[in-house]
């Protein structure tokens, strides 16, 4: 079965399929760009052999997903940028300092916590009850990520309350919109050309001819006529002659 899953236009959409799934793995949608990955990756590995339905149908399922989540994830992402794009800089700075206030203060509560001891059971206990062999110490220093958050944290909202806010809103919803316009949309464009391709191949369109029932001329019995599809079809219609 001569396939056009290997010509070259498809080998260029996998292509496509590849490079746009790396650019959303790479930002944190890891299983879109998995299966962008395999998706281009078997097209690209068929090479120029013909393709069984069974490879086909392989295809259509893993083309379908990708073009699926891309479709869901580009939504997203357009309707964030705009949702970025119309709040104003004073909310910004306020949730930025709620949030950096709330990060600072828990923070502060872990490093100046008193000792706190875990008991054999599970239960804690406070550091004015005596020791036992059962009981162990914990680790109230904060991680170096949460101190590293909360700079980033700090920053971000020094940003937001600056002279320079509805400039940072405006970057950053551009920032998404063009992510989702450039690399989402257009990924589960591809994949979902790619599933054209692959039903076709696979059998999931109507065949050249299809049967229809008609009646003979003589004695009225059913036989099956082979119509091409998609060509006209005269239908005459007429008094039906009784059989004496």
């Amino acid at each position: 079965m001569q396939s056009t899953l290997t010509s070259p236009s498809t080998r260029r959409l996998a292509w496509k399929v590849l490079l746009l799934a790396a650019l959303a793995g790479g930002t944190g949608n890891i299983f879109l760009g998995i299966l962008g990955a395999l998706t281009g990756g078997i097209v690209l590995l068929l090479g120029q052999r013909d393709v069984s339905p069974s490879e086909a149908d392989l295809i259509v399922g893993l083309s379908m997903l990708t073009s699926a989540m891309a479709m869901v994830a580009g939504i997203i992402a357009l309707t964030t940028g705009c949702l970025i794009l119309i709040t104003s800089p004073a909310r910004f700075c306020a949730a930025s300092t709620q949030l950096s206030s709330m990060m600072n203060s828990q923070l502060n509560s872990t490093a100046t916590a008193g000792e706190l001891y875990i008991a054999a059971d599970g239960g804690a206990q406070n550091s004015t009850t005596p020791l036992t062999p059962d009981i162990i110490p914990s680790d109230s220093t904060p991680s170096p990520k949460s101190l590293l958050a909360l700079e980033m944290i700090r920053k971000t909202n020094a940003m937001a309350c600056g002279d320079m806010a509805g400039l940072l809103l405006f970057a950053v919803s551009a920032a998404v919109i063009c992510f989702g316009a450039v690399v989402l949309l257009p990924l589960a464009s591809a994949a979902l050309r790619i599933s054209r391709v692959a039903r076709r191949v696979a059998g999931c369109f109507l065949p050249d001819t299809m049967i229809v029932p008609s009646y003979a001329n003589s004695g009225h019995r059913n036989v099956a006529v082979a119509v091409p599809v998609g060509s006209p079809v005269h239908v005459v219609v007429g008094e039906a002659r009784t059989m004496h």
